[in-house]
């Protein structure tokens, strides 16, 4: 594990290195940034829906209570660096399914990724790399998107914002050791230099943040000048540029199926 995570830094030293700012919301950002064509965030928007019975399958996770982690507020995030357990995944192309070391967690104030045009108070990125033992993949990171909109208070975020946690568990955030409910879609880094080399994993259900836990977030880039007056630490949207976006949703195959079985009208 500790080679895996030094080559996981290795990795994203170009993008921790770079110097850039959000005065722009990355639209001034050159390179890969400026030319690719499988950039990211984008919209999540109109998708095509999936679920098992076309041999997709639903996230399954394990993560476990881990005591030793490094926080990093840094110019541009906020972000905690640890090994936080494992994710298996299938890509958007059905190639099979990869395992991927949770390595760290960050979070833009607005959200980087909209739903259908909304953007949201906030979004949490789990970092995953492609970890040796599973099959070769080019888009050897995933990362699994958490949108947030203000609400109740969060327990999660009270724990990652508190100022000694004992414990960080990424399974208290999802609930579930599998996720039967996400986007996803082929994308790159969402910083600097932007390469294109993720399979991304968006939560298709959107949490609640209280006001105050929101607020800390947003203070911390209102305090940069960098951050364009506090309007935050996100990328613009980018465009799809024929990408395939999927819906996975077992949950709704299942009520219709049981809809038919019924005789009752569902409407996924």
């Amino acid at each position: 594990m500790q080679s895996l995570i030094f080559a996981f830094v290795l990795l994203l030293a170009p993008a921790l290195s770079e110097e850039f700012s959000y005065v722009d919301n990355g639209a001034d950002w050159t390179g890969l940034c400026a030319t690719g064509t499988s950039q990211s965030p984008i919209d999540i928007a109109g998708y095509s829906k999936v679920d098992s019975s076309d041999a997709y399958t639903p996230l399954a996770f394990t993560y476990l209570p881990v005591t030793t982690f490094t926080r990093d507020i840094e110019g541009h995030n906020y972000k905690l660096l640890g090994s936080f357990g494992t994710l298996s995944a299938a890509d958007v192309d059905k190639t099979g399914n990869y395992t991927y070391a949770a390595m760290q967690f960050h979070f833009h104030a607005p959200s980087e990724h909209t739903l259908d045009g909304v953007e949201y108070a906030l979004e949490l990125h789990m970092v995953h790399a492609l970890v040796a033992s599973s099959a070769v993949n080019p888009l050897n990171l995933a990362v699994l998107s958490v949108l947030f909109e203000e609400g109740s208070e969060n327990a999660f975020l009270s724990t990652v914002l508190s100022s000694n946690p004992t414990s960080i568990d990424l399974s208290s955030l999802l609930g579930s050791p599998t996720v039967d409910n996400y986007y996803m879609y082929k994308g790159s880094l969402t910083t600097p230099p932007c390469t294109e080399i993720v399979n991304w994993y968006i939560y298709g259900h959107v949490l609640t943040a209280s006001a105050a836990q929101i607020k800390i977030f947003n203070d911390m880039w209102e305090l940069n000048p960098e951050f364009a007056g506090g309007k935050g630490n996100n990328r613009e949207v980018q465009k799809m540029n024929g990408r395939l976006l999927l819906h996975y949703d077992d949950l709704a195959a299942t009520l219709s199926v049981l809809g038919l079985l019924l005789g009752l009208s569902v409407v996924a």
